[in-house]
């Protein structure tokens, strides 16, 4: 089934007043779709790759500057917060963990940023649909009570 624009814009206009919102929250819901998705594809890293790397500068070369050079090279959330950790090193243990802990919590929040936005419109949509179908609906049995078809039988 073909459905050409002109087609689709009278469907639009004959979906009522309602399309109007539902189109709103359509194009909201997807700019926030690939905003995250981009984000997301930042985020990615070779992990196994990176800790190799990391491996490799503290445990053979024993150099602590070069790990963090090498989280430095890498984007994304896993090297912030390795290099957080290791920005630390030579603290407390404790000193240490909950400087991870805040690094991945800082990331956390970055990554969730406007999901709420998302699931919001996910919840609200559905909703307007069916306002919609209901105010149609209303509208046709007000049409049939007018012309006095109410009791076609």
């Amino acid at each position: 089934m073909t459905v050409h624009f002109g087609q689709l814009a009278t469907y639009f206009r004959q979906g009522g007043p309602m399309m109007w919102p539902l189109l709103f929250f359509s194009l909201l819901a997807l700019t926030f779709i690939i905003e995250r998705f981009i984000v997301f594809t930042k985020a990615k890293i070779n992990v196994n790759e990176f800790l190799t790397r990391i491996r490799k500068a503290l445990l053979v070369n024993r150099n602590v500057k070069e790990a963090i050079k090498v989280c430095e090279q890498h984007r994304g959330p896993v090297a912030s917060v390795m290099k957080a950790g290791l920005l630390r090193y030579g603290n407390t243990r404790e000193d240490i963990e909950k400087t991870i802990e805040n690094a991945a919590l800082y990331e956390l929040d970055r990554l969730e940023k406007r999901m709420g936005i998302l699931a919001t419109t996910a919840n609200v949509a559905p909703m307007l649909g069916f306002l919609g179908t209901v105010t149609g609906m209303i509208k046709s049995f007000a049409t049939l009570a007018e012309q006095g078809l109410t009791n076609p039988g």
